[in-house]
């Protein structure tokens, strides 16, 4: 749970810094929903393609959708709800600059990752359906 806690720190610090202050919070939720949709596509992906499974569901986009309310309502609920935001921003705040860098650094390198992760597991998708 620490973890959840302080990528929202770090989502929702980065909300504030690109202008989105006034609806950090859910800002913050929301991209952390986009993320965790964009884990869940990839891993259903990679299921597909690379072990090659006969039969299995394809990911629809009533299946994203589902999955992106669950975990919106999740994290609304673990991390903002009833003022726990504040809560969580305030342990996070006495973060020295090296600390705050390399948390910087981890989230950057985080949401790369999923990215390129997502756009690999689409593209061995492509593949084998070029091969059959």
């Amino acid at each position: 749970m620490k973890t959840f806690k302080y990528l929202y720190c770090r989502f929702y610090q980065l909300m504030c810094y690109v202008g989105n202050g006034d609806i950090a919070e859910l800002a913050a939720i929301m991209f952390m929903t986009f993320i965790f949709t964009i884990h869940i596509v990839t891993i259903w992906m990679f299921i597909i393609s690379v072990l090659h499974i006969a039969g299995v569901m394809k990911v629809s986009v009533i299946f994203v959708i589902i999955q992106m309310a669950s975990f919106l309502t999740f994290l609304y609920y673990t991390l903002v709800y009833n003022g726990k935001s504040d809560i969580i921003l305030e342990n996070f705040k006495e973060e020295t600059k090296s600390e705050k860098a390399k948390g910087r650094f981890i989230l950057i390198a985080y949401i790369v990752i999923s990215i390129i992760l997502l756009y690999v597991s689409f593209y061995l998708k492509m593949m084998q359906n070029r091969r059959f």
